[in-house]
């Protein structure tokens, strides 16, 4: 018997399925460049094929279709002929004319080619769109039909499962900030955009979605599937903690898994956006930020805006969005992120808060043998323009083989770290000391 499955066939718009009730057990576990579908299937004889169109097909990741529960003796991919070859040697009528209203009846000879012979005889290739037929044409009327056909020792139940790239989801998170300076207050909250590349509808009573390092051992091939083409909204722009679409499952072998509460249906070539996570933050701190290395010269410039946040849930990885004032001011991506995890998003220049540094070598000292080392005294004068007072952070990294930072003693690498807390229009200044073998 030839299987058209309840998933497949909904993407792909297949006709005639054999099994009805498969899309109401459809099992969909989504990653955030892939997906693994699982869908019940039943042989009721020794043989049974599975049809995919070219669109599903090219989405599947090689070497990752797998029947379970149901023994097979073997699996061969193959393909059913196009659409258009059942039309081989049969009348169909040719349209000519700037708005097709010459009409004449011709055989289709090859479908390959559409070579056409018409009442006297003669033989042309014509365009697809030029022919008119008895019944609709489906999408890929001249595409062969991507097949597997299982044989099987005897009858039974199983569950047909494969990875595909063409179903994906991917957080996105907004940080809404209210006030200025020591008195801003900021929430934090989380949609999921859950991608749907297929030119069908897919649906499924349930979906688990996973986040963290995911590593195939396949190459990575889009096959020219879409992207974001459009975005579903459901319940409103931000997440919100009363409408529970999707809910935390833990963690499993260090992936954060999360579940949908609701029967999901993704539309043809969409993004459904559904509310996420709503996370309390118990660390919220706007500053002023440099991120730089140890250079034995002067130099001067700006620091980086930037906020410090901790969250008391897991964070999957993803763009967060930052709003001040409901205006947008940034944006910055997250790596997964455990609970009570501190991270530092970056938005871009802070032009009223600059820094100056002067670097003044204070000791030379000669080994007997050679070598030795350079003691320098490295300042930061920063200088706070704005209305209302700023913290302000320098990370300065130093490498060398040995590093003496303030007397204590690293191996290959150290970071000075300077905290400011700078008064409107106020200036401050911190050093350090470094020795460094020369």
């Amino acid at each position: 018997m030839k299987l058209k499955l309840g998933l497949i066939t909904a993407a792909v718009a297949l006709a005639s399925a054999a099994l009805t009730s498969a899309a109401q057990t459809t099992s969909l576990r989504l990653y955030p460049s892939f997906a693994e579908v699982q869908e019940p299937v039943s042989a009721a004889s020794t043989s049974f094929s599975v049809s995919l169109s070219p669109a599903v097909w090219a989405g599947i990741i090689p070497g990752t279709v797998n029947l379970r529960g149901l023994a097979f003796s073997s699996a061969v991919q193959g393909q059913d002929p196009a659409w258009l070859s059942r039309w081989e040697g049969k009348i169909v009528t040719l349209r000519t004319g700037a708005a097709g209203e010459k009409a004449e009846p011709v055989t289709l000879i090859r479908a390959a080619d559409l070579t056409v012979r018409d009442a006297a005889g003669e033989f042309r290739r014509v365009t697809l769109a030029q022919l008119s037929f008895s019944e609709l044409p489906p999408l890929n009327a001249e595409a062969a039909t991507p097949t597997l056909t299982f044989a099987l020792p005897q009858p039974g139940t199983g569950t047909l499962s494969y990875l595909t790239r063409a179903l994906s989801w991917m957080p996105r998170y907004t940080l809404n900030i209210v006030g200025i300076g020591a008195a801003a207050k900021a929430d934090l909250s989380a949609l999921a955009d859950i991608r749907n590349g297929t030119d069908g509808v897919v649906q499924a009573p349930g979906a688990e979605l996973f986040a963290g390092d995911v590593r195939l051992s396949v190459p990575f091939e889009m096959n020219g599937l879409v992207g974001r083409v459009g975005t579903l909204t459901s319940g409103g722009g931000a997440a919100d903690a009363s409408f529970q679409n999707i809910v935390s499952q833990g963690e499993l072998g260090g992936l954060y898994r999360f579940a949908l509460t609701q029967p999901l249906v993704l539309p043809a070539k969409s993004t459904v956006t559904l509310p996420f996570l709503k996370p309390a933050l118990t660390t919220f701190q706007p500053l002023s930020r440099l991120n730089t290395g140890f250079q034995s010269n002067d130099s001067e410039g700006i620091l980086q805006r930037a906020y410090r946040l901790k969250a008391d849930q897991r964070l999957p990885a993803g763009v967060v969005s930052v709003l001040e004032e409901d205006r947008l001011t940034g944006q910055a991506n997250i790596g997964d992120l455990a609970k009570d995890t501190e991270f530092i998003l970056e938005l871009g220049a802070d032009p009223d808060v600059r820094y100056t540094c002067t670097v003044v070598l204070q000791n030379v000292q000669r080994g007997l043998l050679g070598g030795g080392s350079r003691t320098y005294r490295v300042t930061y004068t920063l200088r706070n323009e704005q209305a209302q007072p700023r913290r302000a952070e320098v990370r300065e990294q130093v490498y060398g083989t040995q590093v003496v930072l303030d007397s204590k003693t690293t191996a290959g690498s150290a970071t000075a770290v300077l905290l400011f807390d700078l008064l409107a229009g106020g200036s401050l200044s911190k050093s350090y000391t470094v020795e460094l073998p020369q």
